[in-house]
């Protein structure tokens, strides 16, 4: 079951619809990378989450798992055709072609090592990871809650279907599901990390900060999270000099990473530094000239210099963008 916090959250959330239906480019939800790095919400990172693995044999070609490790083409379903592998090495295998951006591949072996050992809590769960990277929620959210119920305690299937219930914008599920994978992993930043993008979806910006804390405590040098700090409270509008240390930090980890000067030229818009944001949105632009926050707030930091027309076409051109820009930020208490 879901905490009794559930229920408070939806009135939030469902207050919080249009801001949370506005994406940057760098808000859209990245396919995941595996390791076995924070999701793309822009205060994220960029920088990217994976979802967690399930157990895998490791390669070793003297060992006789050549086939899996070094011909990820070779077969879809390597017990049907007579090779007399193993659950665990049709696993490995559906795990390489999986990392390797062969997703059906690997979800047909996944399901052939579930067809030969029912029960598998590993390949149930490294097949949703499969549905997720393309994007089929519904599966990979149903393999997920399958790992669940066989192990409740395998901590793997727990992050990877929060990150499912974010991607589908139902955020305080995914916040329940990171609370209890925090409870077996408590020192895992991207859990936090995640958490905090979920908490900000929902604007319990306090319960973001919070999380971002704790994950900057334990991975001081993550640009992405130095970044999603400063643009919480940015979008908060409050402690706005602390704002704009986590920017500067993030810059000088990560030069010229774009989302970072997005969110501190919003941050140098609400201190009423018109000029260092427009420094900033240029910058960003510079690297990214599609980007409807930027010329947004651009935009207003040239309206309130008293450029009335180039603040003007910037913001149509943040709206041809993205149409509900200026609802957005309006929502953030930012107007023109």
């Amino acid at each position: 079951m879901y905490s009794n916090l559930s229920m408070l959250r939806v009135a939030i959330a469902i207050v919080g619809l249009v801001v949370a239906s506005f994406a940057r480019a760098s808000d859209q939800e990245l396919p995941p990378t595996f390791k076995s790095d924070v999701d793309a919400d822009h205060a994220a990172s960029n920088t990217r989450t994976p979802l967690r693995a399930g157990l895998v044999e490791t390669c070793n070609p003297n060992g006789g798992k050549d086939v899996l490790c070094n011909d990820p083409a070779s077969i879809a379903d390597p017990a049907s055709q007579g090779l007399g592998a193993s659950p665990e090495e049709i696993n490995t295998r559906g795990y390489v072609l999986l990392t390797q951006g062969q997703l059906d591949r690997a979800i047909e072996a996944f399901g052939s090592a579930i067809r030969l050992k029912p029960g598998y809590v590993e390949a149930f769960n490294n097949r949703g990871s499969a549905y997720f990277s393309k994007r089929e929620y519904s599966r990979a959210l149903a393999d997920y809650e399958e790992a669940i119920r066989l192990r409740p305690t395998f901590a793997p299937a727990l992050f990877n279907r929060g990150q499912v219930h974010k991607a589908m914008g139902e955020y305080e599920r995914a916040i329940d599901d990171y609370a209890f994978y925090l409870r077996l992993k408590p020192d895992d930043p991207d859990a936090l990390i995640n958490r905090a993008l979920a908490y900000r979806r929902i604007s319990e910006y306090d319960q973001a900060i919070k999380d971002l804390d704790l994950a900057i405590r334990i991975r001081p040098d993550e640009a992405g999270a130095l970044n999603a700090r400063c643009w919480t409270r940015a979008i908060a509008g409050t402690d706005l000099t602390a704002a704009i240390s986590d920017c500067t930090a993030s810059l000088r980890l990560r030069p010229n990473y774009r989302d970072t000067l997005d969110s501190r030229a919003l941050v140098y818009f609400r201190l009423g530094q018109y000029d260092l944001s427009i420094a900033d949105d240029n910058a960003a632009l510079g690297l990214n000239s599609k980007s409807a926050s930027c010329l947004y707030v651009r935009g207003l930091a040239r309206i309130r210099k008293g450029d009335a027309n180039g603040g003007a076409t910037d913001i149509a051109a943040a709206k041809a963008l993205e149409p509900n820009i200026d609802v957005v930020y309006a929502g953030y208490g930012v107007v023109p």
